[in-house]
């Protein structure tokens, strides 16, 4: 082999060599420039029952996937905010049921239903939006400035009850209002926080019942993890209250006679499957379940755990008027447990006077 073309097998093998680094160097590039692509998934997704048995069936209360029904796989990534929705495909009238969606690839995988949608909330305002609606008055600015503080409106109810309680009465209707009509408004979303807990959780105080439905499932909330994406065991956040009145009535509420909070905005922590709950904000210590309640069927309110120190007060809501039980006996609501407080009757009550 002559020199010549030994420098030409060189040059060959170099550009070669060069051309598959070249490559190499494109894919890899490729794949740190999406590193949180989303992927299409299937869960499995079963629910907690008493006992630790997989059985959805908590004190009679049946608890079977719907169809439609949607779950939130949060995944880490920056896609949607890490808030990815999973829809149920088959599994409907089980305990059972196959979700599927698209999500990042990571290490855990935290669930929630039902389906954390964002919503939306008043832009928190500054000072120039302040300024803009009530500069002309700068006594009033002075001290709302002062209130502020550090703070920077940390969310429009409270910007909302500041500006209430430095304005007169008859100005009070003007702050709602410009509150209100605030010219943005920001989507407020579930996001897993640094100590894997879901922030900004709705549970609601106003839950619905459908005709044949005995409880709302806007407000059966439940948390899962997952380490395999592939699986997830869905555990109970909240207690029950179950009750029958003997009457139809148009809603029934139940209201602690104290400060405890039994639903709100709130952060979840799925605990080692046993899930925490901390009220944040728009606590409420009243939760009212309303629809077509029909006489002698049994009906379940979906609350906080908490424990309710002064008893609390039941109101069944009828045409005729309503209807009160009151009692000041202490009630423990306890997580993945239905409370049967039975059956009621119009002369079990008193006419309610507030």
């Amino acid at each position: 082999m002559n020199r010549t073309y030994k420098i030409m097998l060189a040059l060959v093998a170099g550009i070669m060599m060069f051309t598959a680094c070249d490559k190499d160097y494109i894919i890899k590039n490729d794949n740190e420039q999406n590193p949180s692509a989303l992927k299409p998934m299937t869960f499995t997704a079963s629910m907690e029952g008493t006992g630790g048995t997989s059985r959805a069936t908590i004190d009679g209360l049946d608890i079977k996937w719907a169809e439609g029904d949607k779950i939130s796989i949060f995944d880490g990534s920056t896609e949607n905010d890490g808030n990815q929705a999973f829809t149920l495909t088959s599994g409907v009238g089980t305990t059972s049921g196959t979700f599927k969606g698209s999500a990042a690839e990571t290490d855990m995988y935290y669930a929630i239903y039902p389906y954390a949608a964002p919503r939306k909330e008043h832009r928190i305002p500054t000072d120039e939006d302040i300024r803009a609606a009530f500069g002309n008055n700068e006594s009033f600015m002075s001290k709302l400035l002062m209130y502020k503080g550090g703070n920077n409106w940390r969310d429009d109810t409270y910007f909302c009850e500041t500006i209430q309680y430095l304005l007169s009465d008859d100005k009070r209707a003007l702050a709602l209002a410009y509150l209100n009509n605030l010219p943005m408004q920001i989507k407020v979303r579930v996001q897993l926080n640094a100590s894997n807990q879901l922030e900004r959780v709705t549970f609601p105080a106003e839950q619905t019942v459908a005709a044949g439905q005995s409880v709302c499932p806007n407000a059966m909330l439940m948390m899962a993890r997952s380490a395999d994406a592939g699986t997830l065991q869905f555990k109970n956040v909240c207690a029950y209250v179950k009750l029958t009145p003997a009457f139809d009535c148009t809603a029934i509420s139940i209201e602690s006679n104290d400060t405890q909070m039994m639903s709100g905005t709130v952060t979840v922590d799925y605990n080692s499957g046993a899930p925490t709950v901390r009220v944040t904000k728009d606590g409420t210590n009243t939760v009212t379940l309303s629809g077509n309640i029909a006489a002698n069927a049994t009906y379940y309110i979906a609350v906080l755990p908490a424990t309710l120190i002064n008893g609390f007060t039941l109101t069944f809501k009828t045409p005729d008027g309503n209807y009160e039980k009151n009692t000041d006996k202490t009630l423990t609501l306890i997580r993945n447990h239905v409370t049967d407080l039975g059956v009621f009757t119009k002369t079990d009550l008193t006419i309610s006077r507030r």
